[in-house]
């Protein structure tokens, strides 16, 4: 339902982590939806033409709120919540997007996510994002404010004293996404059959540029019952990474189901990770607001 987000920092990173860690980067990262990346060149002039850049309507907003189960392989990993909010100030709306984890990994420690995200109704584009991983004592939380082709960040894990700050640019003019804004904009494409796109996501404090195909319908089983769905195919890859990295370790890929209709509900989603599939299923849909935080909450 969301974008895959914390396979995302470097192997050094993860190296270390524990299963309980993993499992709340995984739960946080596969409920907003893409699969992480992997290293890639800039795209060449052939590669435009076979992904032109995303494009849909300006978007509508409409509180809803989106359940859903996680799961790596077969283990549980807990349940998701997104939250599509209204905002003070003129056509802005916010997403919000927790995650509970199973039992089984509150049993061993602390473990969560939450991402909170500032969007515009123009296109969706993202104003500000707010992303926090919780695993025991140890936090790490980004800040990313946008500009046109790219954004500046503050980076803090719980151990260090100060903040990093950064900026990361686009070689070229073009909108950034977060994970939220990129989940919308592919509820609200409309593809023919093998029709292709790419768009651009910050995910931690990279830039990705991710291309889809449009697969076509499949039906799937939902809640128990034939449901009719829109299949999407996504590749993931940092934007000016060193191309001599493992593809086993850099390259994400995901697919992500749509439900008919205009709402074209997140469905189920399956992406790559490091330690295998990463998948979210929705479990329950409606238009309440009883989630999302107080005006000036934040």
């Amino acid at each position: 339902m969301l974008l895959p987000l914390h396979a995302l920092e470097a192997k050094g990173e993860l190296g270390g982590v524990t299963l309980a860690r993993m499992a709340a980067i995984s739960a946080l990262g596969a409920a907003l939806g893409l699969g992480c990346a992997s290293n890639t060149p800039a795209a060449s002039a052939a590669d435009e033409n076979a992904f032109p850049a995303l494009r849909v309507a300006r978007g509508t907003f409409a509180p809803e709120r989106l359940l859903g189960d996680v799961f790596l392989e077969e283990i549980p990993l807990g349940s998701v919540q997104i939250q599509v909010c209204p905002e003070d100030g003129a056509e802005r709306f916010s997403m919000l997007s927790q995650i509970a984890p199973a039992a089984l990994f509150r049993l061993v420690r602390r473990l969560g996510g939450r991402m909170l995200s500032v969007l515009s109704e123009e296109h969706y584009a993202p104003v500000q994002t707010e992303v926090d991983v919780f695993a025991g004592d140890a936090t790490r939380s980004y800040r990313l404010q946008y500009r046109p082709g790219g954004f500046d960040y503050e980076y803090r894990r719980s151990a260090q004293a100060e903040p990093k700050h950064g900026t990361r640019q686009l070689p070229v003019p073009a909108p950034v996404n977060d994970m939220h804004s990129a989940l919308l904009q592919l509820r609200s494409w409309r593809p023919r059959l093998g029709e292709t796109a790419h768009f651009f996501v910050a995910i931690g404090r990279d830039l990705w540029r991710v291309e889809v195909r449009s697969r076509g319908p499949e039906m799937l089983q939902v809640q128990g019952a034939p449901a009719l769905t829109q299949r999407i195919d996504g590749d993931a890859r940092r934007v000016g990474a060193d191309t001599g990295s493992d593809p086993d370790d850099t390259r994400r890929t995901f697919s992500l189901w749509l439900g008919e209709g205009p709402e074209a509900l997140p469905t189920r989603l399956v992406a790559s990770a490091n330690y295998g599939d990463v998948s979210m299923s929705l479990t329950s849909h409606d238009r309440s607001t009883d989630g999302c935080p107080a005006a000036g909450a934040r």
